[in-house]
């Protein structure tokens, strides 16, 4: 069986639930919020600062949920966990929204039908009291960031005004039916990124500062969500499944170009220095970055030319060779079209 990564080590290790109430906690709000306000006060008592948090041990395998309070109105669930065997996970109804952010592992619906594989993002809103919940697939490593928010985030925290707030979430305000809706949501490069980056904090940020830190990322991640749902006609392409060594080689196919933007490899050889087909690569590319590879390859060259004719004396014409362009005449109508002036206004602007 694959062991899972070390703690996550939150400032929480050494700190955990009860074994009583570890079967209670899963994904409730209710029950995170009252253990968590007793460590918060054992904290102050103690004068130790650092984000707040308890730790849930699986009880069938080996791992654990780590729970962070990160404001009032947001906690966080970071799960590196291998569980024996299917374990269904209980999620009440509570009047929250959560995201949930799979990075490796298989989440079924009630059904079992897959909820999300591999790598993944799932928004589900919870309006009144009725719950539900979702089988963590066994014998796998289920690597899980879940956001527990509480409807004031937006309202208080984001200072977002209801009526502006999409659907679904826009049901946390109503009187309609409490039954909860969910919907899989886009694990677009900043979705992911700040993913990554909240379980990484520990390693980057000194303690004082972690809080913020992921209080931030957390709200960067809800208004990705945010800005998906406020944009209706957005769907995911049918067909495309990624895992977590797809989306890697994803990010190595951007990392290749950026490196390699005057002359880049055509979308054949890219694929086969990756190990993708090219199919996948040109949708995934997309899904994941928002851009074309065309349009990544774009963007690296004006970016560099913007940041060159502000920096250095080189001419225009030299500029424009040195970005991947035959003819300077194409880099002054691609710089136009880019950034809606002429090189030579940017210059003057310096």
């Amino acid at each position: 069986m694959t062991q899972p990564a070390p703690s996550h080590n939150f400032d929480s290790a050494g700190t955990e639930l009860p074994a009583a109430d570890r079967a209670l906690v899963g994904e409730s709000y209710d029950v995170l919020r009252a253990q968590l306000r007793d460590r918060e006060a054992a904290m102050a008592a103690s004068g130790s600062d650092g984000l707040i948090g308890v730790r849930s041990p699986v009880r069938e395998g080996k791992g654990h949920w780590d729970y962070v309070k990160v404001s009032e109105h947001l906690i966080l669930s970071l799960v590196d966990a291998v569980y024996d065997r299917d374990t269904w996970i209980v999620v009440p109804g509570d009047r929250l929204f959560k995201v949930r952010i799979l990075i490796s592992g298989t989440l079924l619906k009630r059904d079992g039908s897959t909820l999300i594989d591999g790598a993944g993002a799932y928004l589900a809103a919870y309006p009144g009291a009725a719950g539900d919940g979702y089988t963590a697939v066994g014998g796998q490593r289920l690597r899980l960031v879940v956001l527990h928010c509480d409807h004031a985030l937006l309202t208080e925290e984001l200072g977002l005004g209801v009526a502006s707030i999409p659907d679904p979430l826009s049901r946390l305000f109503g009187d309609g039916p409490d039954n909860p809706v969910g919907a899989n949501v886009r694990l677009g490069a900043e979705v992911l990124r700040a993913a990554n980056d909240i379980i990484r904090t520990p390693a980057h940020y000194p303690r004082a500062l972690r809080r913020a830190y992921i209080a931030a990322r957390s709200h960067e991640i809800v208004l990705a969500v945010l800005k998906q749902l406020s944009v209706p006609d957005f769907v995911i392409p049918d067909g495309i499944k990624l895992t977590m060594r797809d989306i890697s080689r994803i990010y190595e196919a951007r990392d290749i170009l950026s490196d390699a933007f005057v002359a880049p490899p055509s979308i054949e050889r890219l694929a086969r220095l990756v190990g993708l087909n090219q199919t996948k690569l040109k949708s995934a590319f997309k899904l994941v970055f928002g851009l074309t590879a065309y349009e990544f390859v774009r963007q690296c060259r004006m970016e560099t030319a913007a940041e060159l004719l502000l920096t250095s004396d080189r001419s225009i014409a030299e500029i424009a060779y040195g970005v991947g362009f035959e003819y300077p005449a194409n880099f002054t109508h691609a710089y136009q079209r880019f950034y809606g002036q002429l090189p030579s206004d940017a210059r003057l602007r310096r």
